[in-house]
C-alpha cells in the first residue's frame, strides 16, 4: 500500500516548494497582513506626492493673495486657503516633504547610532558595557522633548538640524535594544565555532551576529518613523520647527487660531499626520509578525 508523502514546509503555509528562501517567506507572511499593505500603498502614495510635489501644487506655496482669505475648500481651493490667502492644498503638498524626509533621516541617524552603540556594549560588555550603558542612561533621564527644545532653541532651525537633532536625542533606546540582542547571540554555538577558527571581532560582528539582529531593527526603524513625524510636528506646533516651507506640524499651529470659523486649516493637515503615522505603526507591524522566527 501506498503511503501518503509528507508535505513540505512551503506548502504548508500555502507556498510552493521552490519558494522555501528566506526573503520570500517573510513577503508571503508580510503580504498576509492586510492592513500592512495598505499602509504601504497610502505611503507610496504620500511619498509620491511629495516628491511631484513642484508638479502637483497648482500654486506656489508662499504666494500670497492667490485667493481671498479663510476661503472654504473647494474645486479651486481644494485644501482652502489661509489668512494670507495661500492655497493651503499647495502648502500641505510642499510640508509633505519635510514631514516625510524628517522621519526618515530622524529615524535612519537614531539606528544607525543605537547599532554601533549597541554592538559594541553587547559584543565586548564588561566595562565598555557599563560606560556605555550608563551614557545611555543618562541621556534617556533627560526628558527627550525638553532635551529636544534646548537643542533646537540653540542650534538654527533648519530642516537638516531638525533632523540630526531628533536623530541624536532618541538613539539610546535603539542602543539597548540592540545591546540585548548581540548578549544573547554572541552565546550561540555558531559564535563560538567562528571564535575557534580564529575570526576577529569585526569579522564575528558583520557576518554573524549583525545579520541575526537585522529583524528587530528593521521593525523598530519603521516605528520610530511614525515617531520622528509625530516629535517634528510636536516641535513645529510650538513654533521651534521648519518653516520655509511649512511642515505638517507648521500648518497645524497657525491653523489653531482659527479653528472657531476656518476647522480645515487644522483638520486636513492633522489627518495627514495622523494617517501617516498609523501606517507606519500598521507596516511596523506587519513586518514584526513576517520577521518573526517563532511563527511557522
Amino acid at each position: 500500500m501506498a503511503t501518503a508523502q509528507p508535505k513540505v514546509q512551503g506548502a504548508a503555509v500555502g507556498m510552493s516548494p521552490k519558494e522555501e528562501t528566506f526573503w520570500q517567506l517573510v513577503w508571503y507572511r508580510f503580504r498576509r497582513h492586510k492592513m500592512a499593505m495598505v499602509s504601504v500603498a497610502i505611503l507610496l502614495l504620500l511619498y509620491f506626492v511629495a516628491i511631484a510635489a513642484p508638479l502637483l501644487a497648482p500654486h506656489d506655496p508662499m504666494e500670497v493673495g492667490v485667493g481671498p482669505r479663510f476661503a472654504p475648500p473647494s474645486w479651486e481651493f481644494p485644501a482652502g486657503t489661509d489668512r494670507l490667502g495661500r492655497d493651503l492644498f499647495s502648502r500641505i503638498l510642499f510640508g509633505a516633504r519635510i514631514s516625510l524626509s524628517v522621519g526618515f533621516v530622524a529615524a535612519g541617524v537614531s539606528m544607525t547610532i543605537g547599532t554601533i552603540v549597541g554592538a559594541i556594549a553587547g559584543y565586548f560588555g564588561g566595562i565598555v558595557d557599563e560606560v556605555l550603558m550608563r551614557i545611555c542612561e543618562v541621556i534617556m533621564a533627560i526628558p527627550t522633548f525638553f532635551l529636544l527644545l534646548t537643542v533646537v532653541a540653540v542650534f538654527e532651525r533648519s530642516m537638516l538640524n531638525i533632523m540630526l537633532v531628533i536623530g541624536f536625542t532618541t538613539w539610546p533606546s535603539a542602543a539597548r535594544l540592540v545591546r540585548g540582542q548581540f548578549l544573547s547571540l554572541r552565546e550561540m554555538d555558531y559564535v563560538e565555532a567562528a571564535r575557534s577558527i580564529g575570526a576577529k571581532g569585526g569579522r564575528i560582528v558583520a557576518q554573524h551576529i549583525l545579520p541575526n539582529t537585522m529583524a528587530p531593527i528593521i521593525v523598530s526603524t519603521t516605528l520610530r518613523v511614525g515617531g520622528a513625524i509625530l516629535t517634528e510636528s510636536g516641535l513645529s506646533f510650538l513654533g521651534i520647527g521648519v518653516t520655509n516651507p511649512a511642515s505638517w506640524g507648521t500648518l497645524l499651529e497657525i491653523g489653531r487660531h482659527t479653528m472657531q470659523f476656518a476647522i480645515w486649516m487644522v483638520t486636513i493637515p492633522g489627518t495627514l499626520i495622523f494617517i501617516t503615522v498609523l501606517a507606519f505603526n500598521y507596516i511596523g507591524d506587519g513586518l514584526r509578525d513576517a520577521l518573526d522566527p517563532q511563527l511557522k
